[in-house]
C-alpha cells in the first residue's frame, strides 16, 4: 500500500505544480522524506499522512481512495500479463524451447517548439554524469502514452496549458542503454519511446523536479546536435528529425 500511496501523494502534489520542498514546507515534513514517501520506500503515519493531505488541501479519506485506485490499477495490470502466457500457450509456437523475447521499457516524450528552438532539459539521476534529454519518463502501466506524456511534462517542469498536437513517432532502440542509466537496470536491452508534440500558451518554464532537473532551454538544431552527440546516431539524428518537423509545423499552423 505504500507505493500506491507514494503514487497518489505524486500525482497530486503534480496536479498543484509543486516541488517536493513546496509539499515539505507546507506540511512541516524534510522534502528528502517526501521524496522516499513517493518512491514507496517509507510507509508514513496516521499523523504524516493527515499532515500531507491537509497540505495538499485533500482530506485523508480521499487521499486513500487515490492510493487505492492506484493499487487496483496496478493489480489490474498485473492480473492481465499472468493471462498472457496462459493465452499465449493455447496457440501452436515454432520452437517450444525458443527463448522469450526481453520487456523493453516503454518511455514517452514531448517535443516543444517555439520559433526556430525546442525545450530540452538537462538532468542528473543520483550517481549518474548530466545527460540533455527531452522532458520524458516512463508509461505507468495501464496508462496511455498520450496522457503519460502531459503528466511527465508536468512533473518535471511548470508549463502553462500543454496540450498534445500529434504524434511525431517513435524510437525503438534495441542496443544496451545502461551507459545512460546504469543504475536504473532497465535499459539493458533498450527501449521505446513515443514522441508527441505538445504546444503550450507561453515560453516560460520553470523547472520543478529539482531532484531529477538542473535545467530546462530552448535549444537551436545544431545545438540539439551537439547535446545529443555522445549518443549513438540513429538516435541523435531521430531526435533532430522528431525536433526539426516540431518546428516546421509550429511555423505552418496558422495562429
Amino acid at each position: 500500500m505504500r507505493a500506491a500511496f507514494g503514487l497518489a501523494v505524486k500525482a497530486a502534489r503534480s496536479r498543484r505544480r509543486w516541488r517536493q520542498a513546496d509539499l515539505g514546507r507546507e506540511s512541516s515534513l524534510p522534502a528528502n522524506y517526501i521524496s522516499r514517501i513517493e518512491r514507496g520506500d517509507v510507509e508514513p503515519g496516521l499523523t504524516v499522512q493527515e499532515r500531507i493531505a491537509a497540505a495538499l488541501g485533500m482530506s485523508l479519506a480521499e487521499l486513500v481512495a487515490d492510493a487505492e485506485r492506484e493499487r487496483e490499477r496496478y493489480r489490474a495490470v498485473r492480473a492481465e500479463s499472468a493471462e498472457r502466457p496462459a493465452r499465449a500457450s493455447s496457440k501452436p509456437t515454432r520452437s517450444a524451447t525458443a527463448p522469450a523475447k526481453p520487456n523493453r521499457p516503454v518511455l514517452v516524450a514531448a517535443i516543444i517548439a517555439n520559433g526556430d528552438r525546442v525545450l530540452m532539459t538537462r538532468r542528473r539521476y543520483s550517481g549518474e554524469s548530466e545527460m540533455w534529454s527531452w522532458p520524458a519518463g516512463h508509461v505507468d502501466p495501464g496508462e496511455h502514452p498520450a496522457h503519460a506524456v502531459l503528466r511527465e511534462l508536468n512533473e518535471e517542469v511548470q508549463c502553462a496549458d500543454a496540450e498534445i498536437v500529434r504524434h511525431l513517432g517513435d524510437v525503438d532502440y534495441h542496443g544496451d542503454a545502461t551507459h545512460w542509466w546504469p543504475k536504473s537496470g532497465g535499459f539493458r536491452h533498450g527501449y521505446r519511446m513515443i514522441h508527441y508534440q505538445v504546444a503550450l500558451a507561453t515560453s516560460d518554464v520553470d523547472v520543478i523536479d529539482h531532484e531529477e532537473l538542473l535545467d530546462a532551454r530552448w535549444l537551436t538544431l545544431d545545438q540539439v546536435k551537439s547535446a545529443l552527440a555522445s549518443f549513438p546516431p540513429e538516435l541523435g539524428e531521430a531526435a533532430v528529425r522528431f525536433a526539426s518537423e516540431a518546428i516546421k509545423h509550429t511555423r505552418s499552423t496558422p495562429v
